[in-house]
């Protein structure tokens, strides 16, 4: 973790810039977290797959919308 000095200024008490301390860092490890994760790979929207004509006879599991309860 790079340790950057930090300064807040403004009028701010102790208990304020160690809130805005956490907010800080809170940002910074979502960021972090972000980076990490690969890239989603392209899927189409569930109603262009909806469409898609599939070969008779084989199995096609069902269209799942991207939101909602019972996104994968």
């Amino acid at each position: 973790m790079d340790e950057r000095p930090m300064r807040i200024t403004g009028g701010a008490g102790p208990f304020e810039a160690a809130a805005i301390a956490v907010v800080i860092e809170h940002i910074l490890e979502s960021e972090r977290a972000a980076r990490a994760k690969p890239p989603r790979r392209h899927v189409p929207a569930a109603w262009t797959r909806a469409g898609v004509a599939q070969p008779f006879g084989r199995f096609n599991p069902p269209v799942l919308p991207e939101w909602g309860p019972n996104a994968p």
